[in-house]
């Protein structure tokens, strides 16, 4: 018989970020650890926005038919159909699979758009600098030709040693 597979779907692990979230701030003033927590928090939300709202409802829909499947259990204490709660498990993994995938694609393409950005901005400022640059540069030749040039102090040769 086959065995249940075990693990949070991604509804699961958005409801405990959700609940550790309201947890953190309903103390109050929050703690440099908890600034800390509440940052990864948002991260990991973060990596799963890639789902739609329509995935997501789909997701809460499988979290909660797979709880009633854990209530209903048989009298061994296994869950009555393991086909369909496994099937469950594996549609709630493509749709979080797709949606990492897509906050990935969105990461990559936001990181593209800054170096683009980025490199613009220094084509510009390269683009400027050489003409504020060139008087300064003159001023450091002319200086360099009226300065007299020093003289290199020469080598002192050895005394030739007198042979006897």
């Amino acid at each position: 018989m086959p065995q249940p597979i075990q693990g949070p779907t991604l509804a699961d692990v958005g409801a405990n970020l959700r609940r550790r979230e309201k947890e953190i701030t309903a103390a109050g003033k929050i703690s440099a650890a908890g600034k800390k927590e509440l940052a990864q928090i948002a991260e990991n939300a973060r990596r799963m926005t890639g789902a739609t709202k329509k995935e997501q409802a789909r997701q809460r829909a499988i979290a909660k038919e797979m709880k009633k499947m854990q209530g209903n259990l048989t009298r061994t204490g296994n869950i009555r159909n393991v086909r369909k709660y496994n099937a469950l498990f594996r549609e709630s993994d493509r749709i979080a699979r797709r949606a990492r995938a897509r906050a990935e694609a969105l990461d990559a393409r936001a990181a593209k758009k800054a170096a683009k950005a980025k490199k613009a901005a220094k084509a510009k400022k390269a683009k400027k600098a050489p003409a504020k640059k060139a008087p300064a540069k003159k001023a450091k030749k002319k200086a360099a030709k009226k300065a007299p040039a020093k003289k290199a102090a020469r080598p002192v040769k050895k005394a030739a040693k007198k042979s006897r």
